[in-house]
């Protein structure tokens, strides 16, 4: 007798996490990956680049942009880097993860004399707010509520001088299992599109399709990698593997491998 493996699950979704990978979450992901592990997977990479560069409006599912992953590991193959602000801003108490993701070949640029940093055409930010909450049985988690995303273009400029606003701006709504977030389309109450849909909302025609994710097949709950595998190309901890999944850590501007901080 010999035993055959099933064929991999297919209907399983990227952001659903392996245990060691949501217990070991913080406000920059599970764990900071090494210089060798960003940006290898170029094809993805280049794939995500075309599609924003001729972009006039976000996709209908999270899950078609860069943020097609919540394993940093994986992330950072495709260029997506978490990072954290000196001073966070505080939103109702949520919990916050942003990332990044420039164009390859690109880098951002810091105006010494302007004090302001000069971000490459197409660059994509993502911040995902948590909500902590605590069941009936006094055990805490981060519940995922929205992810806005900002696709950063340079203004243009009008027949009057005006300037023309050519980023595009939308916020993803996350469905009670947490396993797949909207793009929010309702207009305010006077009809208009909301601040954070500045993109023409009103516009029936078929959304452009972007590239198939190719990370999903490393979210998996059952193929997800551990951060702490080890090799030149893997990621080290994020947080001490002594804390507590509920425990809030408070991490400096430029937080190390023993001092991230949770969603905060």
């Amino acid at each position: 007798m010999r035993f055959i493996d099933p064929p991999p699950r297919t209907d399983i979704s990227p952001y659903v996490m392996a245990p060691e990978v949501g217990e070991a979450q913080t406000n920059i992901g599970n764990c900071l990956p090494t210089p060798a592990l960003v940006g290898t997977d170029i094809e993805r990479m280049d794939a995500m680049d075309q599609f924003f560069a001729t972009a006039s409006e976000l996709p209908a599912k999270l899950l078609d942009t860069d943020l097609s992953t919540l394993d940093a590991e994986a992330l950072a193959e495709q260029g997506v880097i978490a990072y954290q602000t000196a001073y966070p801003l505080w939103t109702d108490d949520t919990g916050k993860q942003r990332y990044i993701r420039i164009p390859r070949g690109t880098s951002i640029v810091f105006d010494e004399a302007n004090q302001t940093f000069q971000f490459p055409a197409n660059t994509r930010a993502y911040k995902t707010f948590l909500q902590r909450v605590v069941d009936r049985e006094g055990r805490e988690s981060w519940r995922k509520m929205e992810t806005r995303v900002i696709v950063s273009r340079p203004d243009g400029v009008g027949p009057n001088g005006e300037p023309i606003i050519t980023s595009i701006f939308g916020t993803y709504q996350w469905n009670e299992a947490e396993t797949e977030a909207t793009l929010v389309t309702a207009p305010l109450r006077n009809g208009s599109p909301g601040w954070m849909c500045w993109f023409d909302t009103s516009s029936t025609k078929e959304r452009p399709k972007p590239p198939s994710p190719a990370s999903a097949r490393d979210s998996s709950p059952s193929r997800t990698r551990s951060c702490a595998s080890g090799g030149s190309r893997a990621c080290t901890p994020s947080r001490p593997s002594s804390a507590a999944s509920s425990v809030i850590w408070e991490a400096p501007p430029k937080t190390s491998c023993s001092a991230s901080s949770r969603f905060k």
